[in-house]
């Protein structure tokens, strides 16, 4: 099954906001399992864009798109549904930025979940 997580991420400056998204993101990478994460950040303040890149840049299956504007979470989703609808995933998650992620083996768990969900 082809997985496609879409997280949209907004921090406007370095807050608490700034540190509950980077451990999300850093609990998300523990995951090595077969998927692919799109992060669409909605002009965030640099500090989280300089950080965000030190910690995706060397993971192949992460693609970040930076808007030069905020352009709103549900822009921000739509490109997520463009991109698993363009490049033919079997299953889209979507997720906000600050979901603190317990399990990062949730992914497999979904897409389990939606295997034996009727169409």
């Amino acid at each position: 099954m082809k997985i496609l997580v879409q997280s949209t991420l907004w921090v406007p400056d370095q807050s608490d906001r700034f540190t509950t998204t980077l451990q999300h993101v850093r609990k998300l990478l523990e995951y090595e399992g077969s998927y692919y994460i799109y992060f669409v950040d909605n002009n965030s303040c640099a500090e989280i864009k300089e950080e965000f890149k030190k910690l995706t840049e060397s993971k192949p299956n992460i693609t970040t798109m930076y808007l030069p504007e905020n352009k709103g979470w549900n822009y921000a989703r739509n490109l997520g549904f463009k991109k698993a609808w363009d490049d033919n995933y079997d299953l889209l998650i979507l997720m906000d930025c600050d979901i603190w992620v317990q399990d990062p083996a949730w992914i497999v768990k979904s897409s389990k979940a939606a295997e034996v969900l009727p169409v």
